[in-house]
């Protein structure tokens, strides 16, 4: 007779009836992930014992994948060495973000004690329990019985939160809150993220100071760094989230937002260290990584930029963690360096790999814009973003906000302001939108309007007029449609009816006049000035205006 596997503690095996009580796993579906066929089999029999009827089976990520996708599963029991491809971390990561698997899904690691002290740390990526090896089926049916009753605790506020019904999913937590004091602490961190969401902010805080007043919370700190950080107020967050990274070494996400922080504040370099110290921590968040890039880029330093994204795309390749904003951001590393034959591949390799989804044509092109540009062919490189411009413009669905936003500015740096003015106003009405992006769309905006001013100065001054206060009869007309488009200005307004009043006495049957008188008693009316002038005192063709 064959041993057990490893993970099976040597105690003695409890008698069935144990577990003739656990009827929360009765009619669960359990899926059970990893790639020896041994273990897999001996996984299925245990929980099969506590009650499990349902099981399915997989043997590498893509395996879950297609699961989750075809079917809901209650219970995921997932090896932390899954695949060559993904480990369990980075499973569950895609999985959360993609939202592939519902709030209510229980998501259980099983690793050993080296790779649980690795991967605890990335507290934003957490799974609901880690079972050490090696383990006994009682340890497995009390884990899995204890994550079952808080999901049980908190199955109004997931539904609602599933749904986007995040109004709901806040009354529902105050229910929970009241009801379940056992996981306050959950709730009220899940509290305070529905407050984030529907921008309640003031709340969130005064929720985080009273919690903070009582202990000095790491994830409170956090909760109130980030307000901070959206509010603003940056040199206050920096301190926040400085001072929580110094206290804990391990806290991933605090680096990140410290990253965030520092880059707002225009310490790209400094960002760029506190990335790389995250990174010596845990190599398996791709977002850090992509973040990391991106910063790396923005100090010029684009071998970094190219060797971080060429891990991501190898990464995620296979998963649907993949985006053509890699393939983009990886060509643009290779342009800057002056790689122009790598470019040309990773345009190539993209168009193979990302075959039919949505974004990319309108990417191929953009990275076709960053080529010609770079060798400066710009009359191809307009071409290229013209034709990438008309393509989302004629969209159904939106594509991601930081394409939109690398159009709206490749839009403005190629004098194209209208176009880039549009989608960035598509891209500002948008919610969810990241901060960072939210920023160079801010940027984009703004730089927009101090152009519009500097126009309508331009429009003014030429609309002066040059000589003793009158504007000529061959200007008149544009220059009452300036006065209307542009707002009234006193000075051109008022040489414009001097020059009516003079034209209309000495022309009453000049149609082009005629125009511009009624065009100039709408202006007038449009913005309350009394037009009384040319309606009473002047008469046209015999007859009072």
């Amino acid at each position: 007779m064959s041993s057990p596997p490893s993970f099976i503690s040597s105690k003695p095996k409890a008698k069935q009836s144990i577990f003739e009580d656990a009827s929360p796993l009765i009619g669960k579906k359990v899926m059970i992930a990893d790639r020896h066929t041994s273990t897999r089999m001996a996984l299925r029999e245990m929980v099969s014992h506590l009650g499990v009827k349902n099981t399915a089976i997989a043997q590498g990520a893509g395996d879950v994948i297609r699961l989750v996708k075809n079917s809901h599963i209650d219970i995921i029991l997932c090896e932390y060495h899954l695949d060559e491809v993904r480990d369990g971390q980075q499973l569950l990561e895609e999985l959360r973000q993609k939202k592939l698997i519902s709030l209510s899904t229980v998501f259980m690691m099983i690793t050993n004690e080296s790779n649980y002290k690795q991967v605890i740390s990335v507290a934003e990526f957490a799974p609901d329990d880690y079972l050490l090896k090696p383990f006994t089926p009682e340890q497995l049916n009390q884990r899995l019985l204890r994550a079952i009753e808080e999901k049980t605790a908190f199955s109004s506020t997931h539904k609602c939160l599933d749904k986007g019904k995040t109004q709901e999913a806040l009354v529902e937590c105050d229910k929970l809150l009241r009801e379940h004091p056992k996981f306050i602490a959950t709730a009220l961190r899940l509290k305070i993220n529905i407050l984030h969401e529907l921008q309640r902010h003031d709340e969130a805080e005064a929720l985080l100071q009273k919690i903070m007043s009582t202990k000095m919370v790491p994830w409170a700190q956090m909760g109130l760094a980030s307000i901070r950080y959206k509010q603003n107020r940056l040199d206050e967050a920096e301190d926040l989230v400085s001072g929580l990274v110094s206290e804990n070494h391990e806290y991933l996400a605090a680096y990140d937002l410290l990253a965030d922080v520092k880059c707002d504040l225009g310490k790209e370099h400094e960002a760029l260290d506190v990335l790389e110290r995250a990174a010596s921590i845990s190599t398996f968040n791709v977002n850090r990584m992509r973040k990391t890039a991106a910063v790396a880029a923005s100090t010029g330093d684009h071998t970094k930029a190219a060797q971080l994204l060429n891990k991501v795309v190898d990464r995620v390749r296979d998963s649907s963690l993949i985006s053509t904003e890699d393939f983009a951001n990886l060509s643009k590393a290779y342009v800057a360096q002056g790689k122009f034959e790598e470019a040309a591949k990773v345009s190539n390799d993209m168009k193979q790999t990302m075959k039919g989804t949505p974004d990319m044509e309108i990417t191929a092109l953009m990275i076709e814009y960053q080529r010609h540009l770079s060798s400066n062919d710009t009359k191809r490189a307009d071409e290229a973003l013209l034709k990438a411009v008309e393509m989302q413009k004629n969209r159904s669905s939106a594509i991601s906000p930081a394409m939109e936003a690398e159009l709206a500015e490749a839009c403005f740096a190629r004098n194209h302001i209208e176009q880039g003015f549009n989608i960035a106003q598509k891209v500002a009405a948008r919610k969810d939108v990241p901060k960072p992006i939210v920023n160079r769309i801010s940027a984009l905006l703004d730089q927009y309007r101090e152009g519009q001013e500097s126009r309508r100065d331009a429009a003014k001054a030429e609309a002066k007029p040059a000589t003793h206060g009158k504007v000529d009869l061959g200007d008149l007309l544009a220059t009452v449609k300036r006065l209307d488009i542009d707002g009234w200005d006193q000075d051109t307004g008022q040489a414009c009816r001097i020059s009516l009043e003079r034209s209309l006495r000495q022309n009453p049957g000049n149609l082009e006049v005629q125009a511009a008188h009624t065009q100039m008693v709408a202006v007038m009316r449009k913005y309350g000035i009394s037009a009384t002038l040319d309606e009473e005192e002047v008469e046209v063709g015999g007859k009072s205006a």
